[in-house]
């Protein structure tokens, strides 16, 4: 107590107008004021909803839905699912573009240039192919050769390794 008294003595000889202020809480709360509270808050919030036209509601609305958006746990997969959308779209389009391109560029290979690389690159057999098929000739396959008919005529006549080469 004797330490209290000091700093009391002290006080009002440097500050003596601090030292005259009393010691009292001058604010107070109305009887029952904190039990109320909850209802009065509720009641106003309600009114104030009824009160507001659509506008401010679709207003509240989407910055609702966007303060949820936009927090972490859901800004990142958001995010990234917007960015496949787009990635997608433009590899579609690039795709699209290249096709159409690539038709163009070989559209516009002289035949002659086509005919002299199919003769440098491919072998007899399908060299005659593809002068079968440049003449127009058809490749009609006979309807009554049933697939185990070509089965059995390639295992008989067909070492099983050259199959496997050829269709493996």
């Amino acid at each position: 107590m004797d330490n209290r008294e000091e700093i009391k003595k002290e006080l009002r000889e440097l500050a003596p107008r601090l030292a005259q202020i009393r010691h009292s809480n001058p604010f107070s709360v109305p009887e029952g004021y904190f039990h109320t509270l909850p209802e009065q808050t509720l009641k106003k919030i309600k009114a104030h909803q009824l009160s507001q036209p659509w506008t401010e509601k679709l207003e509240i609305g989407l910055s609702n839905l966007f303060s949820l958006i936009f927090q972490p746990r859901y800004a990142v997969p958001v995010a990234v699912a917007l960015l496949l959308i787009v990635a997608g779209i433009n590899l579609k389009h690039i795709s699209d573009s290249a096709q159409i391109d690539f038709a163009q560029r070989l559209a516009a290979v002289p035949t002659a240039d086509l005919d002299a690389y199919v003769m440098e690159v491919a072998d007899e057999s399908d060299l005659t192919a593809y002068n079968a098929f440049s003449a127009g000739v058809s490749w009609d396959v006979a309807d009554n050769i049933s697939t185990d008919d070509i089965t059995d005529y390639l295992i008989n006549n067909s070492e099983l390794h050259n199959i496997e080469e050829e269709f493996l």
